[in-house]
């Protein structure tokens, strides 16, 4: 049977486990809604584009699509158009 007692003495959880569980949890959830959403439409690309940055210090934590997939959807893009702009 699954047991969550560490190899401690007498096999007992440490009570500083579960606290440290717990700031970690909330210091995930505060680091997953501090952020700003910034959702954008890169016409050239064709695409949206989600930037979710820090709220304090206005770093980029998560981008999608990429910059490599931004460009490859632009190179298509250009490249479709100037393929019907010959017919």
């Amino acid at each position: 049977m699954f047991s969550a007692a560490r190899d401690t003495p007498g096999g007992e959880e440490p009570a500083s486990t579960e606290e440290a569980a717990a700031a970690a949890v909330a210091q995930t959830q505060k680091s997953l809604i501090a952020g700003h959403l910034r959702i954008e439409l890169d016409r050239d690309a064709g695409r949206f584009v989600q930037t979710l940055t820090d709220s304090e210090t206005n770093e980029i934590l998560r981008r999608f699509p990429n910059e490599s997939q931004l460009a490859f959807a632009r190179a298509i893009g250009a490249y479709m158009n100037a393929r019907s702009g010959r017919s």
